[in-house]
């Protein structure tokens, strides 16, 4: 309820920490959707640990232990090949892992 009052009033900057959470997927989905369209006129920051999320930002900045350790596009990242990559990878890994299990699949290793 908090971030649609947030959406509601017309400001120069938002900022929202972890808003996705507790939301499932699809209201994930339509939230970043929500929030991409109403950052075209303003200034949007979205701190989340799902790289999912974070890939569809113009520019993604990684901070480790407080430090800004890496700062790019999604692509420019993956080509870097340091923490975000791993994370990235990592994330991506177990969804994969996830789906070829519920496919009845077995996991390698």
């Amino acid at each position: 309820m908090a971030i649609a009052r947030a959406f509601l009033r017309k400001a120069d900057m938002y900022i929202l920490d972890e808003p996705s959470s507790f939301l499932d997927p699809v209201a994930e989905r339509d939230l970043l959707a929500l929030f991409l369209e109403l950052m075209e006129d303003s200034i949007g920051i979205f701190i989340t640990h799902r790289i999912s999320s974070a890939r569809l930002a113009q520019k993604i900045v990684v901070m480790d232990n407080g430090e800004i350790v890496e700062q790019g596009t999604h692509k420019e990242l993956m080509l870097l090949g340091g923490l975000y990559a791993e994370m990235y990878t990592i994330q991506a890994n177990t969804f994969s892992e996830e789906n070829l299990v519920e496919a009845g699949g077995r996991v390698p290793g």
